[in-house]
């Protein structure tokens, strides 16, 4: 159960006063309803609150509704039911008095006010209900960032939210402004209620400031004398319709009407401004009070006044006064929309300035994001061919390195080699030797000094082939030695002399891409370091000199 905030009782005609508000801060307009609310200003007994499923701003039977209890409390189970809240009925437990009257919110709203009741006006002529609200807040000068759909400024005074201040003085003021344009219309004809002409007067309220606020553009939006004069002539064609002397008296004292209006609101709206944030409920209500008890009577002479006059006239002159005024409304109308036509070219041509203003600036952001990160590039390549260049010098090193290592090698292998062939013909020379002594031997042993001589011969026949034999041997392996060592040579130095060319031609290619891209910069290019090529942008022109 919500905090109950008592507020000084008002007068039963004043419809425009009291709120529904509920204890969700769901805005989702898939929300069936708030699940629990309570009626402001005292509390609204038997006040039916509805979910407005067919969108005729009544609550018809089989639609998902609930009836407020003594304390203005209410709840409403809508099984899946989607539409505008509607308010109406009831009797107000701090006067005694009925409630008259309509009030409605957007679908998904968890607050129903004259605010929340010139928004869902704005809906139901074709706003979403986020655009709506935006126009009500540039026309009444909100600058919180609060949903006005669901924002409670009592309890949110409570708090000490300094929002509440703000929104509850702007809707103050309008409440106002709504019961001064519902009045002038009821008070000449005496089969017009208030309650009667109260839709209509938000509705004519609602275009009149949406209108305004097209106007205005990028300025603060004023509510002025002849906007809300112009809302009782159109509140009086609509309510009054069949009844052309009403007709005729309403738009008679429409100015004097809007002049009053505008003050008194005015007048409302600063009090509550400069009251206590937790005196601003007491401060509005009394305002409110004061400014429609001062107006109804005001209202009530002019009405009177006029209803007097128009009584005295034909039906033919009420015709032509009906006609004149028809013609001027015509003309004033025409003079607004050529207006508007003007105030939408100006906030076109300013969208447009803007636009491109933005566009040259993301365009120079654009420019300067690719210019760096060209930059970036070349400078990675840069990079990157210095440490290609290092690298193929680290590669020459080491070639050098194994190069000088597989000379060594050789030189070690030739030097084995030879010691090789050394030993092989120093073994071959003393196997000889064992063989010719042996033969001698063998040959002095035999009787046949003949057969000695001739194996002495041939011993030393052996001894010659055998020492050409290993000769020959050691040379053909020396030279397919050094053979085999005189390519690695080739090849380790062909390597790299191949590796420091590479080396060079990167060290010249980075070099040559860095003067491109300093000369491209100084011309004021972007440097594609993919192409080569160095293209100049164009000189972006803004919608400001």
């Amino acid at each position: 159960m919500m905090k109950i905030v008592k507020m000084i009782p008002l007068a039963a005609s004043l419809v425009s006063i009291l709120m529904v508000s509920a204890c969700s801060d769901n805005n989702d307009n898939s929300q069936v309803a708030p699940t629990a609310g309570v009626v402001f200003d005292g509390a609204i007994n038997g006040a039916t609150v509805c979910i407005d499923v067919n969108g005729n701003g009544l609550c018809d039977a089989g639609e998902a509704s609930a009836v407020t209890d003594v304390f203005g409390n209410f709840s409403i189970d809508g099984q899946g039911a989607k539409g505008p809240l509607v308010m109406s009925g009831g009797k107000d437990m701090g006067t005694g008095l009925p409630f008259t009257g309509v009030l409605s919110a957007p679908a998904g709203s968890t607050v129903v006010n004259p605010t929340t009741s010139i928004i869902q006006s704005l809906v139901k002529a074709g706003s979403t209900a986020a655009e709506a609200e935006t126009t009500i807040k540039k026309a009444l000068g909100i600058k919180s960032d609060a949903a006005l759909t669901s924002y409670n400024p009592f309890t949110a005074a409570d708090a000490g939210d300094p929002d509440a201040k703000e929104i509850l003085a702007a809707q103050s003021q309008l409440q106002t402004l709504v019961h001064a344009v519902a009045s002038s219309v009821a008070g000449v004809d005496a089969g017009t209620s208030i309650a009667d002409a109260m839709s209509d007067a938000v509705s004519n309220i609602a275009a009149s400031l949406e209108s305004a606020v097209k106007i205005a553009g990028d300025k603060d939006v004023v509510i002025s004398n002849k906007l809300i004069s112009d809302a009782v002539k159109a509140t009086a064609n609509t309510v009054l319709a069949d009844k052309p002397a009403a007709q005729v008296a309403v738009k008679a004292v429409a100015d004097s009407v809007a002049i009053l209006a505008v003050s008194a609101a005015i007048l409302t709206k600063e009090n509550v401004e400069k009251a206590d944030i937790k005196d601003i409920a007491i401060v509005s209500d009394t305002g409110i009070i004061v400014a429609n008890d001062t107006m109804q009577t005001a209202i009530t002479k002019s009405s009177a006044s006029a209803r007097v006059e128009t009584e005295k006239l034909t039906v033919e002159d009420v015709a032509k006064i009906q006609a004149a005024q028809a013609a001027q409304e015509a003309v004033e109308a025409k003079i607004a929309a050529e207006a508007l036509q003007v105030a939408l070219k100006i906030a076109e041509k300013i969208a447009a300035d803007k636009a491109l203003e933005e566009s040259a600036t993301q365009a120079n952001i654009v420019a300067a994001q690719e210019a760096a990160a060209a930059q970036a590039q070349a400078e990675a390549k840069k990079a990157q061919a210095e440490a290609d260049a290092a690298a193929a010098k680290e590669k020459a090193a080491n070639l050098e390195i194994q190069i000088a290592a597989t000379e060594a090698k050789a030189k070690q292998e030739a030097a084995i080699l030879e010691q090789a062939e050394a030993d092989a013909v120093k073994a071959q020379a003393e196997a000889e030797q064992a063989a010719a002594e042996q033969a001698a031997k063998d040959a002095a042993d035999a009787a046949d000094a003949a057969a000695a001589a001739q194996a002495a011969a041939e011993a030393e026949a052996a001894h010659a082939a055998a020492i050409k034999a290993a000769k020959d041997a050691a040379d053909v392996a020396a030279e397919q030695a050094a053979a085999e060592a005189a390519a690695k040579d080739a090849a380790a130095k062909a390597a790299a002399e191949e590796a420091a060319l590479e080396a060079e031609q990167a060290a010249k290619d980075a070099k040559i891409a860095k003067e491109a891209e300093e000369a491209c910069n100084k011309d004021g290019g972007k440097y594609n370091p993919d192409s080569g090529e160095c293209v100049i942008p164009p000189i972006p022109t803004g919608g400001n000199s």
